[in-house]
């Protein structure tokens, strides 16, 4: 295992491996000419320019393949057990320079797996920056550092996300190189510039002096920044069997908190055996019995009532104690009588209740109280 230790993070495209061979001394890193990620995996291999320090390469972020969270796993575990990571280089493109969303998200995963002092122990590199066509331009339009403008937009903007993912009051710089990482030719090492080779000696330099990033946060998720669990309990009754069934299910589900705090979750899923209750419905078959006896009743008097009078005049005056010789005083007493009794056990309940119950059931309030009244007084003297 290397003394020391360097990671390269950055998008497809931005010369990330070339940059590793430069920071090796050799071509030992997969470099690609297109657009397209070479770098599948995570590699490590030990500089020649300085056996001390090892590189590590990793899979361009925003992989054109769609495979950066198939990669991170593999990354991360590698970082885990490195016991002496001391510096953790951002590689831009300086002539197309973004710091995308990818770089934010792999930034922020990093200082929940570094909690502490890790702005430490960040250097940015911009990569295809040409010197002499940048100081010519520096030149021509009266410009001291052709670099500042980078500087000064880019480096505010990594210390904010280190604050606002850590909490750690940033107050210093961060180191910042400019060299030209496209040197590879058929394979071969091409000579750079005096100011890119000054960069890397610089950069190699730094890494020596930075001390391990302390304190590696094992419950950091490569791919959310939180994981917390829902609850939620659903309801279905039904009626079966004179009885209310009553089924209670408990289904979770997972909400994941991004590292660009967005919000996604899992889907709902059942948990545990569903909770099973039972309740029966009280007095329902009594009720239903109450309604067909006086559903019987009133057909009896239809029936017996039909043949005698044809405009149902005979139902109407017996229902209302009527003195009709068109009906059958025996049949209505009786009829009557009973009507009397169920009024005694409290069906037709009491006071204005009991007119409007006995009204819409086709019966004489008046009529039906007196013969209430006699029962009640000859039960009193028995």
């Amino acid at each position: 295992m290397s003394l020391y230790n360097i990671i390269v993070i950055g998008e497809t495209g931005t010369g990330k491996s070339s940059l590793c061979d430069l920071l090796a001394g050799k071509h030992l890193f997969q470099v690609s000419d297109s657009a397209e990620s070479c770098t599948f995996e995570t590699i490590c291999n030990r500089s020649e320019k300085d056996p001390e320090i090892g590189i590590i390469d990793t899979p361009g972020l925003q992989d054109s393949k769609g495979s950066d969270k198939e990669h991170y796993d593999q990354m991360v575990k590698i970082i885990k057990s490195l016991k002496n990571l001391n510096l953790i280089v951002v590689a831009l493109n300086y002539t197309n320079c973004r710091l995308t969303s990818s770089i934010q998200y792999m930034l922020k995963f990093l200082c929940m797996l570094f909690p502490k002092n890790i702005s430490d122990h960040i250097a940015i590199v911009f990569t295809h920056y040409d010197d002499e066509y940048e100081r010519k331009k520096a030149k021509k339009y009266k410009i001291d550092d052709p670099s500042l403008e980078h500087k000064k937009k880019y480096i505010p903007e990594v210390l904010k996300l280190i604050h606002n993912s850590t909490g750690e009051e940033v107050n210093k710089s961060i180191p910042t190189f400019f060299l030209d990482s496209e040197y590879i030719c058929n394979g071969n090492i091409v000579e750079k510039d005096e100011h890119t080779l000054m960069e890397i000696t610089q950069l190699l330099s730094y890494a020596k002096m930075r001390s391990p990033i302390p304190t590696i946060n094992d419950k950091a998720n490569i791919k959310y920044k939180k994981e917390e669990e829902e609850f939620e309990e659903r309801k279905e009754s039904k009626e079966e069997n004179n009885k209310i069934i009553t089924i209670i299910t408990k289904y979770k589900r997972f909400k994941y908190t991004n590292y660009d705090d967005s919000i996604t979750y899992s889907d709902w899923e059942k948990t545990g055996e569903p909770k099973i209750t039972e309740k029966v419905i009280e007095n329902k078959q009594s009720d239903v019995s109450k309604y067909l006896d006086l559903a019987n009743n009133i057909l009896g008097l239809l029936n017996k009532n039909s043949s005698s009078n044809e405009n149902n005049g005979g139902l109407f005056s017996s229902k209302l104690g009527s003195d009709s010789q068109d009906n059958s005083p025996d049949d209505n007493d009786s009829i009557l009588s009973k009507i009397a009794d169920r009024v005694i056990k409290g069906e037709f309940k009491v006071g204005d209740e009991r007119k409007r119950m006995l009204k819409e059931a086709g019966y004489d309030y008046e009529t039906v109280q007196k013969i209430v009244n006699s029962k009640l007084a000859a039960n009193k003297k028995n």
